[in-house]
């Protein structure tokens, strides 16, 4: 039989964005608060791999980028934590190039009679956020060559497509909108607020391989079984141990994905999964590749952000590495896909499943067809031949499934998501169980990673008033 000898009064699982945020808040208020993350890291869809010598230079695995103007409440805890904002675009970039059925065009090309779409006569002549506010992509008088076109220049193809209406005209971003992410690299964000949360008192404790399977509740507290976990790569999985703790609240920092594994008696009712439901995982998949020498003349290539329809997506050129004693030359770093949606199932095809599940810092083995298929695209994109793109000398991948692991949520079609977001917060009124996260976030920050930080700050509005 178990017994509770010491009760904390916090309990958190998930140790991405909201979890580690929602700790920090509760940091200085004379509660005993206890972190817990299933994985051997901090971060969750934040995940920055930090390359030798690139000077700032961050490979992103996870969130890219943020939205300085929109994103306010990243912002004041960017500047909270002392971390050094800078402009995710290079000096001088101006917006991004696309590259659609086989014509490079510039973004002053996209209302004019080069665009190679057919569109209808009151959708011609319109840049994309022009055309996304004329139409509603749900209603019939849309033509199939509009909903192409805006797919197709959209920075991520899941935007477009099982879109709930009610965020259409505001998920997308303006393009000359300010991009920023950070020097330290966006996962420094979690990372940060976990180290300060975890020092500002001795009752804090941040508690990694360790996955919440099962809850039950007992007289005035919560008996909570943790699985211990091995992470290796990208994969984290159980082995036969664990332990139990006990808490007094509950706050499940977590998307649908683990929600939906999670066995407690109160989540197994219809209405309940009815509302888990309620938001679908998109699947994402970004590729970096370390070029050890230029294979274009100049000092920059001559496309530095392309927009393409081909399955690789995006194309970006991030920068050039300092000179070091372990080089005697620069090396060249290229975000060479940001794919989602059926583009990530277009890549599994191409590379062994033990390989794409992992996460892969140094050049693929088993991996010739992906780097020859991408190479193909690089040079279509940049009109080269594929054999003057060298073999990259390393390489980063990271595959968000739609599984656990999804790389975000977006709302169902017709799903009334301003009453949902509000009732999952506390899912069952009589009990101490909370969850926050962007998953199940109001409105259109739901895809960016200040809408984790809201629902947080929903939950202590609401319920912690007097703990906050």
């Amino acid at each position: 039989m178990y017994r509770c000898y010491a009760c904390i009064d916090v309990a958190v699982v998930g140790g991405g964005l909201s979890g580690t945020y929602a700790a920090w808040r509760l940091r200085n208020h004379n509660h005993s608060v206890h972190l817990f993350e299933s994985s051997d890291r901090i971060g969750g869809r934040m995940h920055t791999l930090r390359l030798p010598d690139f000077d700032g230079i961050n490979a992103e695995l996870g969130a890219l980028y943020y939205l300085p103007q929109r994103h306010r409440l990243l912002r004041t805890v960017i500047r909270a934590l002392r971390l050094t904002p800078r402009d995710w675009r290079r000096p001088r970039q101006g917006p991004p190039t696309y590259y659609l059925r086989g014509r490079r065009l510039h973004t002053s090309d996209l209302n004019t009679y080069k665009l190679p779409y057919r569109l209808a006569d009151g959708e011609k002549h319109r840049q994309p956020a022009d055309l996304r506010r004329f139409l509603n992509l749900l209603n019939p008088i849309a033509s199939r060559e509009a909903i192409n076109y805006l797919t197709d220049t959209a920075p991520w193809r899941g935007l477009m497509s099982n879109q709930n209406a009610a965020q259409l005209a505001d998920i997308a971003q303006e393009r000359d909108e300010a991009q920023y992410t950070l020097r330290e690299g966006m996962d420094s964000v979690p990372v940060q607020l976990a180290k300060q949360f975890k020092n500002a008192s001795v009752t804090h404790a941040v508690r990694l391989s360790r996955r919440l399977a099962c809850m039950r509740r007992e007289r005035g507290f919560y008996r909570l079984v943790l699985r211990k976990t091995v992470t290796n790569g990208q994969y984290t999985t159980d082995i036969n141990d664990h332990e139990y703790a006990c808490a007094r609240k509950v706050i499940l920092a977590l998307p649908r994905g683990p929600l939906e594994r999670l066995q407690w008696e109160p989540f197994s009712d219809e209405t309940f999964q009815r509302k888990l439901r309620s938001v679908h995982k998109m699947p994402a998949l970004v590729v970096y590749f370390v070029f050890s020498g230029k294979w274009w003349r100049g000092e920059d290539p001559p496309l530095t952000d392309v927009i393409t329809d081909l399955p690789v997506r995006r194309v970006r050129y991030m920068g050039r590495s300092k000179y070091s004693g372990r080089h005697n030359s620069p090396r060249y770093l290229f975000m060479v896909a940001s794919a989602d949606s059926t583009d990530v199932d277009y890549f599994k095809t191409l590379l062994d499943v033990s390989v794409f599940d992992g996460l892969v810092k140094v050049s693929f083995r088993n991996s010739t067809r992906f780097i020859k298929d991408v190479k193909s695209q690089l040079a279509e994109v940049f009109r080269v031949n594929s054999n003057d793109i060298p073999w990259p000398s390393s390489v980063g991948l990271r595959h968000w499934g739609d599984g656990e692991d999804a790389a975000w949520h977006l709302w169902e079609k017709g799903v009334m998501w301003e009453k949902v977001s509000e009732r999952m917060l506390r899912p069952h009124a009589q009990e101490q169980v909370f969850i926050v996260g962007s998953a199940y976030s109001a409105g259109a920050n739901q895809f960016w990673a200040e809408g984790a930080l809201q629902s947080v700050d929903s939950l202590m509005r609401t319920y912690f008033q007097n703990d906050v």
